[in-house]
């Protein structure tokens, strides 16, 4: 998921997974947050889904005649974020099984 950083020039929405891991698992390591379940979460650092701004959506809206790719009348009611939550939700949830199968939970 994308991360939100404060600043003096205001806020800024941070679209990369590698730095939204950047910026939480220090924090999460910090308020004492077992690395087992930072492992079995990371999945749900991923947000290109969210914003209809990555090049291959885009490419996908503009490309498909038929009219079922579309973004909505608000920028997040697009056809791309019912199979990202899923993707996400999905890929979560094996993490946690998979981190239980080996012992690190």
């Amino acid at each position: 998921m994308g991360v939100c950083h404060c600043s003096a020039a205001g806020f800024k929405f941070v679209n990369s997974q590698a730095a939204a891991l950047a910026a939480i698992v220090p924090v999460a390591l910090a308020i004492g947050v077992d690395p087992a379940y930072i492992v079995a979460s990371a999945p749900a650092c991923y947000g290109y889904y969210i914003l209809p701004t990555y090049p291959s959506d885009l490419a996908a809206i503009q490309f498909d005649r038929s009219g079922t790719t579309h973004i909505g009348r608000f920028v997040i009611n697009h056809s791309f974020i019912l199979p990202g939550l899923i993707g996400v939700s999905v890929s979560c949830v094996f993490g946690w099984i998979f981190a239980a199968m080996y012992g690190f939970l």
